[in-house]
């Protein structure tokens, strides 16, 4: 009865995982959180029956969905606008997926560099993606900046990138994610969840390629930092010019709810910038701003009080910091 009981659990863990990877594969309309939960249940049952062969297989598939828009892109004529808007809607679907993909800690593709060559003519010397509508091009940068810092990060580490290029790459992900931060800071209308995205790769970018890292292809400098840590300020503390939708709609990735969440990553995301002893961060600059009148007030009348005291502690616990 036992042994029963026994093959019955794993065939039915069998079928749940391949029902995940074909909703995974196949589905055209879930938005990026709702596809990140799809995969951490697909690798919870991974992680029972062993079964890797199913994930290696649903990366090669979503690679080759992602190279076959990628050709199509360069053929498409921009005037032709509903099938132009059509196919890079399409780009971006995949994106999601491959981010997803470009975060786990396994090998899964041979093609990452190819991967990287085409994201950056894509997107970051925007040969073709200029022309997009401004929101499609918005998700399009969010996602494909956090595949290229992904991807980025794990070839250089395993020194499979040429160094000129990976040089190359990371100055001018940089330069392309600073000057949209900077964009940001002058306006606060761009949605939080391009503004979450391409802080964290900045971020990621300053901790695993510092000098500190034997990689050696960036350095934090005063400049940079000040940019993050603006952007730390007023999503945090001003996020009353944050774009919003509607309230009922629990899907949507503007809701509050989901707002709150992108705010969470931003600020783990500084703290765990903080947390690399060896980098050089100036250090005068963030006592100033924790201790500015209105975020003192702040700190006394927000319900968030446990998010200010996560803040304050990267200040108040570190001997970098003291006065």
């Amino acid at each position: 009865m036992l042994k029963t009981h026994v093959i019955n659990y794993e065939l039915m863990l069998g079928k749940f995982e391949d029902t995940l990877a074909k909703l995974f594969l196949t589905d055209k309309h879930m938005n990026y959180p709702w596809l990140n939960n799809i995969f951490v249940e697909l690798n919870r049952c991974l992680d029972k029956t062993a079964n890797w062969a199913v994930l290696e297989e649903l990366s090669i598939d979503i690679y080759k969905e992602f190279e076959f828009i990628d050709k199509q892109i360069q053929t498409l004529d921009p005037n032709n606008k509903k099938l132009y808007i059509r196919i890079l809607e399409s780009y971006i679907t995949v994106l999601q997926k491959l981010n997803i993909i470009s975060k786990t800690n396994y090998d899964l593709l041979d093609d990452e560099a190819k991967i990287l060559h085409s994201l950056k003519m894509r997107i970051i010397d925007q040969t073709i993606m200029n022309v997009a509508e401004k929101s499609i091009k918005n998700n399009i940068d969010a996602y494909g900046v956090e595949i290229i810092t992904s991807y980025l990060i794990k070839l250089c580490q395993k020194s499979e990138l040429n160094l000129v290029f990976a040089t190359e790459l990371a100055e001018s992900l940089e330069k392309f994610c600073l000057d949209f931060l900077q964009t940001f800071n002058n306006s606060q209308k761009i949605p939080i969840t391009c503004v979450q995205s391409h802080f964290s790769s900045l971020i990621n970018l300053y901790c695993e390629l510092m000098p500190e890292s034997n990689l050696a292809l960036l350095t934090l400098n005063s400049e940079s930092y000040h940019i993050l840590l603006h952007v730390l300020i007023f999503v945090i503390f001003e996020k009353k010019s944050l774009q919003f939708e509607d309230y009922s709609n629990m899907k949507s990735k503007m809701h509050p709810i989901r707002i709150y969440e992108y705010q969470q990553i931003i600020l783990n995301q500084f703290i765990y910038l903080h947390s690399h002893e060896n980098l050089n961060i100036p250090s005068k600059t963030i006592w100033k701003t924790t201790e500015a009148e209105k975020l003192r007030t702040h700190f006394l009348h927000s319900k968030e009080q446990q998010t200010l005291r996560k803040f304050l502690n990267v200040v108040t616990k570190s001997k970098k910091y003291s006065r």
